[in-house]
């Protein structure tokens, strides 16, 4: 590529990268994403989760990690995720 002064630059190869995004749907400022750029993305979505069900996920999840942790451990998983779940549920 050539820069304002005209010299020529070597090419530069990227290599390895991998691209997240998140988006919500179109309105309130945000523009609708053409099928163009979302062809380059592999689209994954889902609906809202209901508390129960984030609370069998997640506390799934915890209990296999505070495995083997001591009784008092792993006696308060469940008041852990109850807690998260619920701070979620008061900035979401």
């Amino acid at each position: 590529y050539l820069r304002a002064d005209q010299r020529a630059l070597p090419f530069i190869n990227v290599l390895d990268i991998q691209f997240i995004g998140a988006m919500g749907p179109p309105g309130g400022g945000r523009q609708p994403v053409t099928a163009r750029m979302l062809r380059h993305f592999t689209q994954i979505a889902h609906t809202l989760l209901v508390d129960s069900s984030k609370k069998m996920i997640f506390g799934t999840i915890c209990h296999a990690r505070f495995e083997g942790f001591n009784k008092e451990v792993t006696s308060m998983v469940d008041k852990i995720v109850d807690s998260t779940i619920e701070i979620y549920n008061t900035i979401a």
